[in-house]
């Protein structure tokens, strides 16, 4: 892996999440640990389907200079797909548009840091972790090694049952970690304009 890789996988930002965090069933055939791509793709078809979109862009408006009616035929296949994907993702362990609360967690896109409230956590521990990425709606799942599990700050505020756990991904997409690289890129860009916007209303006082 090269120096440029390290650091962007390296590269670390708070953020707050949509978060589904379960322990790993290795004992399910249906579950992620039993056939990780399969179960990728039924829980998060639509934003797998979403980054390939994306991906190839470049060719479609290629196509498109050349072709318009070629590039309107492919556009309606993917409609079409897309729609298909639509219907598969009711059937989805993750229901990631029914989830309310927003989780604060410490993110790279090799790992995760995170209150949890769950029991028996301890590392070398396994556990499914649901994304969900604000800036793009991208859903991300993945499984993570716990390396850490310490006392929370919530914990030493009154809740004795949260802990902080550090956990690294041991099972992930490709695509995923880009997704989640590209997350941050724009996460710390709109900070930064946010602060920017901030700085000039404080200078128009």
């Amino acid at each position: 892996m090269s120096g440029d890789d390290n650091r962007r996988e390296g590269f670390r930002m708070d953020d707050l999440l949509k978060l589904q965090v379960k322990p790993v069933d290795k004992d399910d055939p249906e579950g992620i640990a039993a056939n990780f791509d399969d179960y990728r793709m039924r829980t998060c078809l639509q934003s797998h389907l979403r980054n390939q979109n994306e991906s190839r862009l470049p060719i479609l408006q290629s196509i498109r200079k050349r072709d318009a009616e070629v590039a309107d035929y492919l556009e309606h296949l993917e409609a079409q797909v897309a729609q298909l994907a639509a219907r598969l993702a009711n059937e989805s362990d993750l229901e990631f548009g029914d989830m309310q609360q927003e989780t604060q967690v410490n993110m790279s896109a090799s790992g995760l840091r995170f209150d949890s409230d769950l029991p028996d956590l301890a590392p070398g521990g396994l556990l499914e972790l649901g994304m969900l990425l604000s800036t793009s709606g991208t859903e991300v799942v993945a499984i993570a090694e716990i390396l850490r599990v310490e006392p929370s700050e919530t914990a030493q505020t009154g809740s004795e049952t949260s802990v902080q756990v550090s956990t690294r991904f041991t099972r992930i997409h490709p695509d995923d970690v880009e997704a989640i690289i590209r997350h941050m890129a724009k996460l710390q860009l709109l900070q930064l304009q946010a602060r920017r916007s901030e700085n000039e209303m404080r200078g128009l006082d």
